[in-house]
């Protein structure tokens, strides 16, 4: 029998010393706390050594800030981010459909060094710029790339140099628009006329000229470029298209027994949408032969102040004098039925979807602005109500939902946000010396331009670290009426009762 201690004879060397306990970077993806080892632990790592098709399915499920937590774990997966491309992916995917074609459409035609100038104007790495200018043509994937890294640019902007072109009319200006490509410009102004403006070669010209016989309150370009929609007080709104040999023609006259304040494209561009001093908002659809359709009216009890399309061209709403905001739902092509209304106190000012068609936001002259969720009853709940010092003229989201804007009388323009846990708080505030009559953010939500009566448009901007402040002003000699961004989010378009149209280049300020 073998004495125990004989068997420790073998063993008489010291005992090999401990390894050090390596530290593991950790991140949170999901609600989930991811650990992942670095270093000499990184072969034994069967995620580490995924390959690259399987990473880009992954980041595809991810959202954008799920995608910036990975990149936290560690080196590697930093690194992996990078090479895919994730964060512009993510960040592109975030946008509607509708909103993805316009980006789409608006990079399409432009030239290699109109995309290398642009970009240039926001950074001196000319590497970077010629590099994204000389394959700029290539889908979803380079759309998503040169629009994210034009807004990270753009973030590190403490101010914005302007450069404008001035449009000058013999009446005041209502309202003005771009089209998407950015080749043509309408004006709408109280004479009762709208001039097209076509820029498609050097200076402009006017292509076509609309005549109304009152006022035109609005005037704006249908998603797809193909077509524009005037409002009238001389209850009408006008459909003209763009035909092959480059005139808008007349396609539909839309008629209310009142003076007509607004009309708008859905984002598809397949319907149209009327609010009217007679109480109703008119919707008419564009059928195959290219006329368009009255499909449904909307009834209210006093005057409709707007009406507008949800995202996903299914639904509309309508604000009303009669103190609601109605939600209508598209059953079929040709029929749509009220699905909800949302009351306030006062008038309701105007009324908005969220990017996500299931939140929408009222602004009321009762000085609150609230936020309604869809249930899956099909009703809509009150979330939250946001009171203001004065009337609330206008509110609307930030295209990815996750912010909305008030403008208000008494000249406050308010940015609230969406925290982490899901409630809505107040950001940011901003003022004008006369009242705010809107607050619009650009197609990618990292600016917005108010419009005010003291004769200023505002261009507000996010940083990098979240917050929110003012980065340049444009200045007319009147009440900004207008102010709206361009597709791409480069230029800001600014109507005023002094009688000139201002088209404003944003460029990095020194």
């Amino acid at each position: 029998m073998h004495d125990i201690k004989t068997n420790a004879m073998e063993g008489s060397q010291s005992p090999p010393p401990k390894r050090a306990r390596l530290e593991t970077p950790t991140g949170t993806s999901a609600g989930r706390l991811i650990t992942v080892p670095d270093g000499e632990q990184k072969e034994n790592t069967t995620l580490l050594n995924l390959p690259s098709v399987t990473f880009s399915q992954i980041f595809h499920s991810l959202k954008l800030k799920e995608i910036r937590s990975v990149q936290k774990v560690c080196t590697h997966l930093r690194d992996v981010v990078k090479e895919n491309r994730a964060l512009a992916k993510a960040w592109f995917r975030q946008f509607p459909a509708s909103h993805q074609d316009q980006l789409k459409m608006a990079m399409a035609t432009k030239t290699n060094k109109q995309v290398y100038d642009w970009l240039k104007s926001f950074t001196n790495d000319e590497t970077l710029a010629k590099s994204l200018s000389d394959r700029r043509q290539g889908g979803n994937y380079l759309t998503a790339l040169l629009y994210f890294t034009k807004i990270n640019l753009m973030s590190g902007c403490k101010t914005f140099t302007l450069e404008d072109t001035i449009i000058c009319e013999e009446h005041e200006v209502e309202s003005a628009h771009l089209s998407v490509d950015g080749r043509y410009l309408a004006t709408a102004c109280n004479d009762g006329t709208v001039k097209i403006y076509d820029y498609s070669t050097d200076g402009s010209r006017v292509n076509t000229t609309i005549t109304h016989d009152n006022i035109v309150r609005s005037v704006i370009f249908s998603p797809n470029g193909k077509h524009l929609v005037t409002a009238s007080w001389d209850n009408t709104a006008m459909i003209y298209s763009l035909g092959d040999d480059g005139v808008w023609q007349h396609k539909a006259t839309l008629t209310h027994i009142n003076v007509v304040l607004s009309a708008i494209f859905s984002p598809n561009s397949c319907h149209v949408i009327t609010a009217s001093l007679d109480n109703t908002a008119q919707l008419h659809s564009l059928k195959a032969d290219g006329s368009w359709e009255p499909v449904h009216l909307i009834h209210h009890n006093g005057i409709v102040q707007t009406a507008i399309f949800s995202a996903d061209s299914c639904r509309v709403v309508t604000a009303s004098r009669d103190m609601t905001a109605k939600i209508h739902k598209r059953k079929t092509d040709v029929e749509w039925q009220e699905e909800d209304s949302i009351s306030h106190s006062f008038a309701v000012m105007s009324a908005s979807f969220g990017p996500d068609c299931c939140h929408v936001v009222t602004a009321g002259q009762d000085r609150i602005a609230k936020v309604s969720m869809k249930q899956a009853d099909g009703s809509w709940e009150l979330l939250i109500a946001f009171h203001h010092k004065d009337q609330v003229n206008s509110a609307s989201f930030s295209p990815n939902g996750r912010y909305f804007v008030t403008a208000c009388e008494d000249g406050s323009v308010t940015i609230f946000g969406r925290q982490a846990y899901g409630k809505w708080e107040q950001v940011a505030i901003f003022y004008h010396k006369g009242a705010a009559r809107s607050a619009t953010f650009s197609p990618d939500g990292s600016l917005l331009v108010t419009a005010s009566n003291d004769g200023t448009a505002k261009i507000i901007g996010q940083e990098d670290d979240g917050t929110w402040s003012e980065k340049g002003k444009i200045v007319h000699k009147d009440s900004v009426l207008t102010a709206t961004f361009n597709a791409d989010g480069s230029r800001i378009v600014t109507a005023s009762s002094d009688k000139t149209v201002r088209i404003t280049e944003l460029r990095r300020g020194n």
